[in-house]
């Protein structure tokens, strides 16, 4: 089960709960992922990326 939390619908006490997690050393901080966030690629580019995808990983597995 997938769960989301839409961290703007929080108050300023349930996001200080979750800022005092430790998620470990393996996950990286959510302010890092944020500043090397990339756009969504163009829709007309998910078949060719799909199609790259069965070749490099279903198919020779790398």
């Amino acid at each position: 089960m997938l769960h989301l939390i839409l961290q703007f619908k929080l108050s300023p006490e349930e996001k200080k709960l979750f800022e005092g997690i430790n998620l470990g050393d393996a996950a990286l901080p959510g302010d890092y992922l944020q500043v090397h966030r990339v756009a969504e690629p163009d829709a007309a580019l998910i078949p060719v990326i799909e199609e790259i995808w069965v070749e490099k990983v279903l198919k020779e597995g790398k």
